[in-house]
């Protein structure tokens, strides 16, 4: 059973990493935790470069300083968006299509790439939806 879930967290790594990025071998749980908590705490980094990438490509491209601003905002959005949603299909394979479902509604609100964050590392650390789900609420609510 343990070899099992190590493959299925292994096969979940490799549709959540980066194209052409090599991951490093895992030999048992350990290693794959680290490996989910390090990527998971790289995203929204990532997110928010890339926010701001396209606000300034936008901001740019209409030479205005609130072009700018709107291009920032409208990257960062979509970036919580998107992180919105990734951690929605991670939690529907981890505990079930409802847990995922009932994570996105706890997250609607969750306006903050940290706090999203930090429902990342309950994905990963949580045993049970339940579990994950409580810890989801208690972040929405702080």
């Amino acid at each position: 059973l343990r070899r099992v879930f190590e493959d299925w967290l292994e096969s979940l790594i490799e549709q959540v990493k980066r194209k052409g990025e090599e991951l490093p071998e895992m030999k048992n749980l350990g290693e794959i935790r680290m490996t989910l908590e390090e990527r998971v705490k790289e995203w929204p980094a990532q997110w928010r470069r890339q926010g701001r990438e396209q606000g300034r490509a936008e901001g740019r491209a209409e030479g205005r300083a609130e072009g700018r601003q709107e291009g920032r905002e409208e990257g960062r959005e979509q970036g919580i968006e998107h992180e919105r949603e990734l951690l929605r299909r991670m939690a529907a394979l981890r505990f079930g299509a409802e847990t995922g479902e009932r994570a996105a509604a706890l997250m609607a609100d969750i306006g903050e790439a940290d706090r999203l964050a930090d429902v990342g590392d309950w994905l990963v650390r949580a045993g049970a939806g339940d579990e994950f789900l409580a810890r989801v609420a208690s972040i929405a609510r702080s």
